[in-house]
């Protein structure tokens, strides 16, 4: 396995783990109070600190696979499987909506697109 798959594999987990976080924080957290009971809401709340170290994680993986990868190859790449996970952990994880068509499509074309860029990369 490459550095390179074995970043942008860790980077998926965190993003996911960050996405679930902040989903599970936007439920807990009270926001028509003030911003004190909104930071007395967040700090008590496990997710607070699963979200802050996840992304923090997120950024670092990111920056490490930046010294392995381009920017126009890492960056898109990046954000088509952001998109990828952000519809699949709407769908599985929170059971927002049904995937329709324009979202099947919309993976698939990621998908290839990810597969363009990794080759064009290696020339």
């Amino acid at each position: 396995m490459t550095i390179k798959i074995l970043l942008i594999s860790l980077w998926s987990i965190s993003f996911l783990l960050v996405n679930v976080g902040a989903k599970k924080l936007a439920n807990i957290i009270i926001f028509n109070k003030g911003i004190i009971e909104l930071i007395k809401s967040v700090i008590y709340v496990p997710w607070f600190y699963v979200v802050i170290f996840t992304y923090l994680t997120c950024a670092v993986l990111y920056l490490m696979l930046l010294k392995f990868m381009p920017l126009v190859a890492a960056g898109p790449i990046v954000l088509s499987l952001g998109i990828i996970i952000l519809t699949l952990t709407g769908v599985v994880i929170f059971k927002e909506r049904a995937f329709n068509a324009a979202q099947i499509i919309g993976i698939i074309f990621c998908l290839v697109g990810i597969l363009l860029l990794q080759i064009a990369a290696k020339n």
